[in-house]
């Protein structure tokens, strides 16, 4: 193993490694023998050493070793530079120190590409790091700034964006805000000067285009560092540098320079804001003209500089209006000018969105209604700006046409919001917010027009038809959410007449003859998803078969939407009830074809498992129906798990969507969760069809599908009649206590879900082969970890719920010794709360042998009186503080102390008599907090998992839970009868009271006045 000093040998060694990996035959050795040295000190300044070339010692390396290096090098900070104290250190002190100090200076002299990675690496460290532990780092960038150097500007101010835009995706803090000033105080004056000495250099080099090219690379920097520094709050120094700021923004919103960027400018006068130009719109129901150049994609510097101050311009504008307003008007004027002087080409894409979100901002607050209350301004507003960017243009089509899955992605999920278009929707939506009537009614011409235009000659005036329902669906949904579509409906718009007399007869045209063009397809899906939830379900039940007629559709954009639609609606809950509308009666007599047809469209996805794994909207939509039919999909269920199962087999060969994987294992979830609870003899059917595939996973370590084969085998096991593991389950046991499946934290919640469900199973087996210890020895390790200790309650819970008293007695000690060692050396509040639970799981259990005494007696025996002491440092500071939210929580603290109290001979005794008005105070606090409607511990878990959106567990690159496996939840206020915790508060109060008299009345008596009337109260309701 190398021994990673900086010398000649070893950089040589490990400079061969890095190139082995650029070749194909040589790559997979050499990407072991790399992950054996990160393992060694001073693996990553050696490889600093390797990006800035080796240094003299050995020959020059080529730039694409020092490339691999590079990327290396920023993958080896990603994944060690961040602490975990479960974990030893894999970055020595040394080495931490060696890096900082020489990685900015590095990232200064190398080439651009390098520079790109080092800066990345250089704003992982600050993640961690700065500034507490990296102080230097401003002043080392600030210090570095050259007047002459603009390739090492751009890699200091490229650093210093990549550290400062961290903070627009933080939520606000005091941290946060004290990490801004520091900055602040360092970098603002500076970054001034330094902007204001490149301006200088732009005016003076006017004619020198490669050296206008250089400074417009660093003045971008410099706007963007701008949005950084101001995007949380507007900093005291910006605030009174304001002007200096804004006209320097100006200047270059309004500059051109024909010689470094490629301009495209209409014939046309400037305006001043709140004067338009006539307008310049296509005449209504007419298209407007392609420009020959559309295709043209790349935005030049000056566009890319004009863009960002756009977006600066759109941040003050919603957020430092006070501020910004004496020069917001002027912004206003050079944004609109900008518009209506911008060409149609691709390249200008970006900025004119941008500028129009700039606008749409201005246009929604009430106070700015004089910008476009003057005579004809709104109509040459939607005649100049909306009209024109709204049409679809050749290059929309051609995205269409070649890459549907893309073309559905960007415009489903957003990906299209820094397009014309989705921008002109916006400014639709932000112009009614005060010009409701008057907006309709100038579109409401153009709509007709445009629909009357088509008429005339569908199938060359489709673009007029898509124009018109683009812009109905923008002038309709006033508001809209991704779970409901419209929420509100323009009151001037009369949806459900558009609907039946333009939507549903395109609808409902045979989709195979091709008399509608497909584009116009999609938009009436489009128009049916933003409605649904304003239609009866009668309504929906009308309109369902045009839309699964549409999975036949020759065009894959118009099937994806088809399933999107159909996913959307049997999602819709019913108003009154909050249940879903559809139901599986609703969906039995056409459930068999649904699925087989959509599985169809996966199928023909392609021969590679990518494209097989590419449509996640289909198999999510596939997902929902099953989880809708529910047993109803036993007819067909040998068929529906074949298909399955072989796409997931074919797909695990190289996992590229996690969105589709996911969906595709929900669905698997959801079969196991229905099918074989309501029918047990076709669990053997399953384990024959999945476990093939899911053996072959496992035996080829497919890291992003063995979290799911996890979940699924613990849903199988589980659905078990024998009170016994099977033999099918048990060889595999061993292999899953051993530490190397745990190394992957992907692996680790559902490695515990499914040892929970073997010691529900086979508790009895699990002790007679002595394997309680290698749990056990699960739990330490998980236990020890500020990321995985709550993973470690949970299966010490289930351990403590199945497996015999008597054979766990000899471990107890160690069990609370190891607890007691975290809350000592690293508590966190996550593990305090965790451990309050835990404690309260286990008094409220009851379990034979190990009630609340023989709790006290576990922790004393490490201690003389320590669990008298953890009940007043942890237990009682814990529930005060609130942490215990949830109403499950809640319910079981309380069942939890109740027991501790009263059915614990050492509790009456001191020092804990003390305790007791401590206690009782806590849950009669407890029990007062209101518990919302269906939000009990019994609330039914089949309804939750019907009503959840899917998606939305929270879907991660490690691990996503499945839904439709769920939790192992235990439920010991159930297991003992316990339906009304303030029943059994009162009524094991009042069993005290007659017991001990003496001892209930001093607690009583010391109570404060509120709570001592409370526990009266409660006492005098039982009987």
């Amino acid at each position: 193993m190398l021994a990673m000093d900086p010398t000649a040998a070893n950089l040589t060694a490990l400079s061969a490694f890095l190139a082995q990996t650029l070749d194909p035959v040589a790559r997979k050795a050499a990407e072991a023998s790399l992950s054996q040295a990160e393992a060694q000190p001073g693996f990553g300044p050696c490889l600093l050493a390797i990006v800035g070339g080796g240094g003299d010692g050995i020959s020059q390396l080529g730039a694409p070793v020092r490339q691999a290096a590079a990327v290396k090098f920023k993958n080896y900070v990603k994944k060690y530079w961040k602490q975990d104290d479960s974990v030893p250190d894999r970055v020595s002190a040394a080495d931490r120190v060696a890096i900082k100090s020489n990685v900015v200076r590095l990232m200064i002299v190398v080439s651009t590409p390098l520079q790109l990675q080092l800066s990345e690496a250089i704003s992982l460290i600050a993640d961690t790091d700065f500034p507490k532990n990296w102080d230097t780092l401003i002043d080392d960038l600030v210090g570095k700034l050259s007047l002459t150097d603009w390739s090492a500007n751009a890699g200091i101010l490229q650093t210093a964006h990549s550290i400062f835009r961290r903070w627009r995706a933080q939520v606000r803090s005091n941290d946060l805000f004290s990490e801004i000033k520091f900055v602040l105080e360092r970098f603002s004056t500076p970054y001034l000067q330094f902007f204001q000495h490149t301006d200088n250099l732009i005016t003076q080099n006017s004619t020198d285009v490669p050296m206008l090219a250089r400074l417009f690379e660093t003045l971008l920097l410099l706007v963007k560092i701008f949005y950084d520094l101001n995007f949380q709050d507007l900093p005291e120094f910006f605030e009174d540098h304001m002007t200096e700021f804004m006209e320097l923004l100006l200047k270059y919103l309004q500059y051109t320079n024909n010689g470094l960027e490629r301009t495209t400018s209409r014939t046309t006068t400037a305006v001043q804001a709140g004067n338009p130009l006539a307008p310049h719109a296509p005449a209504p129901g007419q298209p407007a003209q392609e420009d020959e150049d559309d295709e043209d994609t790349e935005e030049g510097p000056i566009t890319k500089v004009k863009a960002m101050i756009c977006e600066i311009a759109d941040l003050y504008a919603r957020r430092y209006e006070e501020e910004f307003g004496k020069h917001l008007e002027r912004f206003v004027g050079a944004v609109w000018t900008l518009l209506t002087t911008t060409g149609r080409e691709m390249r200008f894409d970006g900025l004119v969105s941008k500028a129009i979100a700039f606008l749409t901002s201005v246009a929604k607050p009430a106070r700015h209604r004089h910008f476009f209350s003057a005579p004809n301004v709104l109509s040459q507003i939607c005649e100049q700006v909306v009209i024109p960017n709204m049409q679809m243009r050749k290059s929309d089509l051609e995205e269409f046409e070649d890459d549907p899955i893309g073309w559905v992605r960007r415009d489903i999920e957003g990906g299209d919001a820094e397009t014309r278009r989705r921008a002109a929707s916006d400014m639709v939506r932000g112009l009614m917010e005060n010009f409701n009537k008057e907006v309709t009614e100038i579109f409401s011409g153009y709509v007709g027009a445009y629909l009357q235009n088509y008429e005339t000659n569908r199938a060359a005036n489709w673009r007029s038809k898509d124009t018109a329902l683009y812009l109905i669906i923008s002038l309709s949904a006033m508001s809209t959410t991704a779970q409901l579509g419209a929420t509100k409906i323009n009151e001037h718009i009369p949806f459900l007449s558009v609907l039946l007399s333009n939507v549903l007869p395109d609808l409902q045209a045979d989709v195979k003859s091709g008399g509608v063009h497909p584009v116009i397809k999609v938009d009436c899906l489009k128009y049916l998803i933003m409605f649904r939830s304003h239609l009866t379900k009668q309504q929906l039940v009308e309109v369902l078969p045009s839309v699964l007629s549409h999975f036949e559709h020759p065009n894959p954009v118009v099937a994806t939407y088809a399933a999107i639609a159909l996913e959307k609606i049997l999602a819709i809950k019913a108003p009154q009830t909050g249940a879903l509308m559809f139901v599986a009666a609703d969906l039995e007599p056409v459930g068999q074809t649904v699925i087989d047809r959509m599985l169809s469209l996966v199928e023909k996805g392609g021969p590679s498992p990518e494209k097989l794994a590419e449509n996640d909207y289909v198999m999510k939509a596939i997902m929902r129906v099953v989880i809708v039919v529910r047993s109803r999909a036993l007819p067909y269920i040998t068929d529906l798990i074949r298909r399955l199962s072989s796409i997931i087999a074919q797909i695990s060969k190289n996992p590229s969507n996690p969105r589709f994987n996911h969906f595709a294992f929900e669905t698997l979830g959801a079969l196991v969760r229905y099918v074989v609870h309501e029918q047990r003899d076709t669990l053997a059917g399953f384990e024959q069809m999945l476990f093939p595939v899911f053996e072959g996973i496992l035996a080829t370590d497919v890291q992003e599908f063995m979290p799911y084969v996890f979940q699924i085998m613990s849903q199988l096991l589980e659905f078990h009649s024998e009170a016994q593991i099977p033999e099918r389950y048990e060889s595999i046991l061993h292999p899953l206590l051993q530490p190397a499946l745990w190394e992957s934290q992907g692996n680790v919640p559902a490695l515990v879900r499914l040892l929970q469900a073997f010691l529900a199973k086979g508790a009895a087996q699990i002790v007679a082969k002595q394997q309680i210890q290698a749990f056990l020895g699960v739990y330490q390790k998980l236990i020890g970890s500020k990321l995985n200790d709550q993973y470690g309650f949970d299966l010490l819970t289930e351990v403590f719920w199945n497996i015999p008293t008597a054979s766990l007695q000899p471990f107890i000690r160690n069990i609370f010794f190891f607890q007691l060692t975290r809350l000592s050396s690293s508590k966190t509040s996550k593990f305090q709360h965790a451990f309050v639970l835990f404690l309260n799981t286990l008094l409220a259990m009851l379990k034979d042998g190990f009630g609340p005494n023989e709790l006290i007696t576990a922790f004393d025996t490490l201690q003389p009186n320590l669990f008298h002491t953890l009940l007043n440092q942890v237990v009682l500071p814990e529930l005060s503080s609130g942490e215990v939210l949830r109403p499950d929580e809640r319910q079981l603290i309380v069942v939890g102390m109740t027991n501790l109290l009263t059915r614990s001979p050492r509790m009456k005794t001191e020092p804990f008599v003390s305790n007791w008005p401590g206690v009782i105070s806590e849950i009669v606090r407890i029990l007062q907090i209101p518990v919302a409607s269906g939000a009990g511990a019994n609330a039914d878990v089949d309804d939750e998992l019907q009503l959840l959106e899917i998606e939305e567990t929270g879907y991660q690159a490690s691990y996503s839970r499945l839904a439709t496996v769920g939790k192992l939840k235990r439920d010991p206020l159930a297991a003992a009868g316990i339906t009304d915790v303030s029943v059994y508060f009162a009524t094991q109060l009042r069993k005290l009271a007659a017991e001990d008299r003496t001892l209930f009345l001093g607690a009583v008596s010391k109570l404060p006045k509120d709570v001592s009337d409370n526990v009266q109260n409660a006492l005098s309701s039982v009987v």
